[in-house]
């Protein structure tokens, strides 16, 4: 898997639930997150469940899956698609059934 197939075919809410992440305020297409790495007490990271990106208010980092991992785990591009193997389901249904406004 490269960069780029790890970007489109994998969810990034997917991701962050697997580091025990949850939104604070969720809506079906984006959700508000507390910030990675840092403590605060309003939510400042924006995820956007279509685009598959987030972004960080806090600090104006702009995340998707690939880079997300790297932040979380403080690695390399190479070690965090190595950890995103596991993840063997397909995005695209989910982000149809966003675009199309099922949940």
């Amino acid at each position: 898997m490269n960069y780029r197939q790890a970007n489109e075919n994998i969810s990034i809410k997917e991701v962050l639930e697997s580091f025990s992440l949850f939104p604070s305020k969720e809506h079906p297409k984006t959700a508000y997150y507390y910030a990675i790495n840092q403590q605060e007490r309003t939510p400042s990271l924006l995820v956007n469940y279509v685009k598959n990106i987030a972004f960080d208010f806090g600090t104006g980092k702009q995340y998707d899956v690939v880079s997300i991992i790297q932040d979380l785990k403080q690695c390399s591009v190479s070690d965090a698609l190595e950890s995103l193997k596991r993840f063997a389901f397909s995005f695209q249904k989910q982000k149809e059934d966003l675009i199309n406004g099922k949940q």
